[in-house]
């Protein structure tokens, strides 16, 4: 009895070790370039569709949509000029949004939120000022940013819909603030000024307005990624004034640690609570990491310093690596 119950433990602490989050494995792809010489990757959808930027032959930077191995050149707001633009988000539909610089009678030589959709990239405008930008989209189409008001010098965290914008405000009337994500249902996260101090927090939208989520212990915070049951990933300053990686969760925020370095930053979450960002590792490189039930697993490389940008329902995730020999950015894709 005693041998069959040895055996039948020794085979449950196998199985465990067989699901456990340590044990996952990656492989990492390079996702190439528009032909220049370096690319990121910010955002990936469940399709394994993903949104960055890359320079292309000519120097230029421009967002890309890759799907299937194909990296598509988005253009810009100005086609037919040397222009700049960079795509955040994409959604189930492919459609993409960030930013793009255009010419404005006003204003001058600006960047304005834009949403690319069937091969057409569309102006979204601001909230009366000279700027805006636009990082995330769901899939009802709601896509989420900032946008300067008319009021020089201020912008709020702004929510495109239907051609619409709409101001979501801040914790006090003249502070910024900054929308960073938004869940499939709707919920949005990103950062707030707090005081007249100038600090910023993680924050998050209930109803219309934001909620501050405090810090672990330092002064500043960010919250970049949120999920339908409203877990939130980011970055804060500790007391020691640090960054960590967090995960905030039901009204606590959790320092999520480092992969044996001082520091680590959060940039996304998905509905299983996967988090993923960047770690400084005991040699002090820099090292993408998936946080899983509990532990954090570093992630394959191409060489150089990485850092991860997005993550799906899949696990499959986004960002770039250094190249160790032109020191460049290339967006890679780590998938199981």
């Amino acid at each position: 009895m005693t041998t069959m119950r040895v055996t039948i433990c020794s085979l449950f602490v196998l199985a465990l070790a067989a699901f456990s989050p340590s044990q996952l494995t990656y492989t990492v792809e390079d996702l190439g370039t528009l032909g220049g010489v370096s690319s990121d990757a910010h955002a990936i959808n469940g399709d394994g569709d993903v949104a960055g930027m890359s320079r292309d032959s000519d120097g230029n930077e421009h967002g890309f949509l890759w799907t299937e191995g194909v990296m598509e050149d988005l253009g810009t707001l100005r086609p037919g000029e040397a222009a700049l633009s960079d795509a955040y988000g994409v959604n189930s539909s492919g459609v993409v949004v960030g930013l793009s610089d255009l010419y404005s009678e006003e204003w001058g030589l600006v960047f304005h939120a834009f949403i690319w959709e069937d091969g057409v990239m569309s102006d979204l405008g601001t909230l009366g000022g000279p700027y805006s930008s636009a990082f995330a989209v769901n899939d009802d189409g709601m896509a989420v940013g900032w946008a300067d008001l008319s009021v020089q010098g201020r912008s709020h965290a702004t929510l495109w819909q239907g051609g619409r914008a709409k101001d979501l405000g801040s914790i006090a009337p003249d502070w910024f603030s900054t929308a960073y994500a938004i869940s499939s249902n709707g919920i949005v996260v990103g950062s707030c000024e707090v005081d007249s101090e100038h600090n910023v927090h993680a924050c998050i939208w209930v109803g219309n307005h934001p909620h501050d989520l405090g810090t672990l212990g330092g002064a500043w915070s960010y919250a970049f990624g949120v999920n339908r049951y409203a877990e939130v990933a980011g970055a804060s300053q500790n007391s020691d004034g640090e960054w960590r990686a967090f995960l905030w969760k039901e009204g606590n925020m959790l320092d999520l640690g480092t992969l044996r370095g001082a520091r680590s930053w959060a940039s996304a979450i998905n509905d299983s609570g996967q988090v993923v960002g960047y770690s400084y590792n005991a040699n002090g490189g820099q090292d993408v990491f998936i946080w899983s039930d509990g532990t954090m697993t570093a992630l394959p490389n191409l060489g150089g310093s990485c850092g991860a940008e997005g993550i799906n329902n899949g696990g499959s995730i986004v960002g770039s690596c250094t190249d160790p020999e032109s020191t460049e950015n290339h967006a890679v894709l780590w998938t199981q």
